[in-house]
């Protein structure tokens, strides 16, 4: 998609967070005027923020960003909506459609006896201190809560700020966690103890100083209608900690939602009309974390998409977002053969070695070597030659019960019906003026056809010649096995 010319209409993003940054870059690249706002001193949302260099180095964070502004996007920072601005402001200043995505940047709270004492953090507050560059040193034991993407992270980014023994205590069975499968398994990895199906009580200090957390077992989570509602048993169980860090979730900042807006909120969320992204005003449209359960940097890219392209039809395009990178070869008409090929493993991408992650924040999934990504490409099937493959046109399997009742159903009209035994074998193939009633005919006392099917046509005898023909190919003989059997049987 090349970017087009100045189309003259505004449009004001809010967040630079991945769906803001996706929906501002479609959205200069179909000619409109984008500005970005950001409550931050810099760009890039959780992205920037919340998520640890050892997951996603800043560095590719910043010349992505970099690239899409250089667009020509507008980007004022440190302006933060309902405290700086406004939604009606922005409107008066000329934006003709706003996206809110404004994320899920706040630490989901519980009340807890013992969460206001000095060694107790919340999630993603800790996280926010240690991408800022502030000088975060925790104590020996850490007991984190949860069981989410984010508790992972905060587990993970202890063991880099001076923990040396880090336990995580979630509600869920293991099988229900909901962080990621592979998030769980390098919490494993690095040797962070998991403690599934507990639940905190009350964390428990001497002295104003925390020196535990009291557990209580967790029988179930949600209830039977799948909603979140543990419930708990009798188990009880303590943990002795030096610090807590509280990473239950996270929730948007939506005070900028006025009493009575045409905005609505439910659970926390922002609702919008999953077809467009649109809220309860006109040309606001809101995406990402702020409408959803929080999701990975995809599940944002995919909602910043869908409002560019909803925002462009507002504004009078046709909302066709969709681009062609590069112009792929000829696919290949045969795959060829490869011995062996089921058996080749799959190869594993290399890893920071553990004993050099905990010292500071470099990447630890590092990829595949050039040897490694060698051998992985000759495990391609060439998967892609399907979507060069037309369309396969099947007869429909449309057979009917011989019911007098199913007959019922077909018109009475010229066409041609096919008569057909229990194993579904071709008994007649005729072609008549009146289907319906030539097959109620038939029906009264026969017993030998189990299954019928009809088609209407009304060149019935050139159709009914075209079945013939098909089948006597198929099978090398005429349906039900020759003219003089048919005669005895209808």
């Amino acid at each position: 998609m090349n970017a087009k010319g100045d189309t003259g209409h505004k449009v004001a993003i809010v967040g630079s967070g991945p769906a803001g940054l996706t929906a501002a870059f479609y959205l200069k690249k179909m000619g409109h005027q984008v500005t970005v706002f950001e409550s931050r001193p810099l760009p890039g949302g959780m992205m920037r923020y919340g998520i640890p260099d050892y997951r996603l180095p800043l560095s590719i964070v910043e010349k992505e960003i970099q690239d899409i502004l250089e667009l020509g996007i507008g980007l004022e920072t440190n302006k933060t909506l309902g405290k700086d601005f406004t939604i009606d402001q922005l409107k008066n200043d000329g934006y003709e459609a706003i996206f809110l995505a404004v994320g899920a940047q706040l630490s989901r709270k519980t009340e807890l006896e013992g969460s206001d004492l000095e060694d107790v953090l919340w999630g993603l507050d800790f996280l926010y201190q240690v991408k800022e560059g502030r000088d975060v040193k925790l104590k020996d034991r850490v007991v984190v809560i949860g069981g989410g993407n984010v508790a992972v992270d905060v587990a993970l980014t202890a063991l880099r700020c001076g923990a040396t023994n880090v336990t995580m205590a979630c509600l869920e069975k293991r099988e229900e966690m909901p962080a990621d499968e592979w998030q769980v398994d390098q919490v494993l990895e690095d040797e962070v103890n998991i403690m599934t199906a507990w639940g905190p009580k009350r964390i428990v200090s001497r002295d104003g100083r925390v020196k535990g957390v009291e557990l209580i077992g967790c029988a179930s989570v949600l209830d039977k209608e799948g909603d979140f509602s543990p419930s708990f048993d009798e188990r009880r169980k303590a943990i002795e900690a030096d610090q807590i860090i509280l990473a239950i979730g996270q929730s948007p900042d939506l005070s900028f939602v006025e009493p009575h807006s045409p905005i609505t909120i439910e659970r926390g969320m922002i609702v919008v009309d999953q077809e467009t992204v649109e809220t309860g005003i006109h040309g606001v449209f809101a995406g990402g974390d702020a409408t959803r359960a929080p999701g990975a940097i995809i599940h944002a890219i995919g909602a910043g998409r869908k409002a560019a392209s909803s925002i462009d039809r507002l504004l009078g395009g046709d909302g066709d977002i969709e681009e062609t990178l590069f112009q792929p070869d000829p696919l290949s008409p045969t795959l060829g053969k490869i011995e062996g090929f089921a058996d080749l493993p799959r190869e594993k991408a290399l890893k920071l070695p553990l004993a050099e992650r905990h010292k500071g924040f470099e990447e630890v999934a590092l990829g595949l070597d050039p040897e490694g990504a060698r051998k992985e490409a000759t495990r391609c099937l060439q998967c892609d030659l399907r979507l060069g493959i037309g369309k396969v046109i099947s007869p429909p399997a449309r057979l009917l019960k011989w019911t007098e009742e199913n007959i019922g159903l077909a018109p009475e009209r010229e066409g041609v019906y096919q008569l057909l035994d229990d194993d579904k074998e071709v008994l007649l193939i005729k072609g008549v003026m009146n289907v319906r009633g030539s097959l109620l005919e038939v029906f009264e006392g026969n017993d030998k056809v189990a299954w019928f099917d009809y088609e209407e046509d009304p060149l019935y005898s050139k159709r009914e010649s075209e079945l013939i023909q098909r089948y006597l190919q198929e099978h090398g003989r005429m349906p039900g096995g020759g003219e003089d059997e048919l005669d005895d049987l209808f």
